[in-house]
Order: structure tokens, then C-alpha cells, then sequence
């Protein structure tokens, strides 16, 4: 943006219009309808909202910010996709600590197979938290794993929609959500290439030395099938 100054004003067609300096548009919302009286509204949840002032159904909304996020993943905002729509909410990193132009990492809910959550570097698949297993993300750093006094999370995975978002049960606090390195080696992704075999003799020695509960035996002269206890 090479500007100044910039206004952002709100059309009667319900579009959120930027204009620069010289009066040019140089950026704005898309909506697939009008409304009689827009308005935009920052909520208490700091979504940045456009409706009609008569009808406070999100349902409604033309147009809100909780669709298009940056680097930021606030509580009661969802992060997935609608099969309906095909529109996709994910998180965009900066460009540098000086540009929040979108930079190269993005972190996305992938529903394919079993949903997981990536992080891709452009279109390369860079790591991931393991898959949903019902009860978390198989790999996620623990404050996404566990339940607690200040917040909750939610996954919803259906024919109409994938999602992933958190809420939190004080409003009292201020929360966000920083990702971490996984805690499993093997949540890089592609480490061990196909069949994650080095992975499978990391585990092994991992519980070896944790738990003195599982060791790895020698294969059988017979069956050389390897087995554990």
C-alpha cells in the first residue's frame, strides 16, 4: 500500500471499501448480496463485522473478518472449510516482523481421510499435528491437547462443514494460541519417508528407556517377523 493516509467506508451495496489518499480503491470485501441499511460493527469478539442494522443473525452476516484471518486465532473463531461454499478459513504467518503481507507458511485443517491439522510452507505439506482422534489432534502441542479451567475446544466434522475452534470459559482472560515445534519427531512431515519405519524404532526405544515396559526383540530365525512385548 502506497499511501498516507487511507479511509475505510462502508457502500451502500454493504461492501467495506478501502480508498487511499487520492481517493482510489485499493481494497475491498465481496459480497454475494445487498442489504437496506449496512453497517459495520466490531463485536466483542473482535470480529470485525458488515449486516444490516436490522438483523443481528451471524447467519446473516455480508461480510465478517472471522473469515479472513491473518496470523491471529481468536476464541469462538473457526478454522476449517465449508463443502457447501468451498471457502476455506486458515491462518496466514507475516511476511517478515514489518510486513503482514501473507509470507509462505500457512496452517490449515486438511479434511481428507481422517482431518489433521498442516502447516505448509507454499503448497508443500511442512508438519502437522496428527490426526483427529476423537478426543484431540494426535501430535498437537499440549495446550491444544487438554481441557482446562480457562478455555475449551471443540471439533466438528460433517457432510457440510470442518472446524476447529476454542472458547474460552472466563471471558475475563485474554487468550491466544502459539504454535510450537510438534512433540512427536514424527509429526515432521515425510521424515521417514513411506512407511515411517525410523519413527517405529524411535517409539520402541522411547518406551525402552521410559517404561522399561516395551522392548524390541530379536526376529524369529523362522518367521523374521519382529514382535513386541
Amino acid at each position: 500500500m502506497n499511501t498516507s493516509s487511507a479511509v475505510l467506508k462502508v457502500t451502500k451495496s454493504g461492501k467495506l471499501d478501502l480508498f487511499s489518499d487520492k481517493n482510489e480503491i485499493i481494497g475491498s470485501t465481496n459480497t454475494s448480496r445487498s442489504v437496506q441499511s449496512p453497517v459495520a460493527l466490531l463485536l466483542d469478539s473482535s470480529n470485525h463485522v458488515v449486516k444490516d442494522a436490522n438483523d443481528g443473525n451471524p447467519e446473516n452476516f455480508l461480510w465478517q473478518s472471522f473469515n479472513f484471518p491473518t496470523d491471529t486465532f481468536l476464541p469462538n473463531q473457526k478454522l476449517g472449510g465449508n463443502f457447501k461454499t468451498g471457502h476455506e478459513v486458515y491462518l496466514s504467518a507475516w511476511k517478515n516482523d514489518n510486513d503482514p503481507t501473507p509470507g509462505e507458511f500457512t496452517f490449515h485443517i486438511d479434511p481428507t481421510g481422517y482431518p489433521q491439522a498442516l502447516i505448509r510452507r507454499g503448497t508443500r505439506v511442512s508438519s502437522r499435528a496428527g490426526p483427529w482422534n476423537d478426543l484431540q489432534w494426535n501430535g498437537a502441542p499440549a495446550p491444544l491437547q487438554i481441557q482446562s479451567s480457562i478455555y475449551t475446544f471443540q471439533f466438528v466434522f460433517n457432510k457440510e462443514e470442518v472446524y476447529y475452534r476454542y472458547s474460552l470459559i472466563n471471558n475475563s482472560y485474554i487468550q491466544r494460541c502459539t504454535w510450537e515445534d510438534p512433540l512427536d519427531t514424527c509429526d515432521t512431515y515425510n521424515l521417514c519417508g513411506a512407511y515411517g519405519s525410523c519413527c517405529y524404532q524411535t517409539y520402541v526405544q522411547n518406551q525402552k528407556t521410559e517404561t522399561n515396559n516395551w522392548k524390541r526383540k530379536k526376529p524369529n530365525r523362522k518367521t523374521q517377523n519382529q514382535t513386541v512385548d
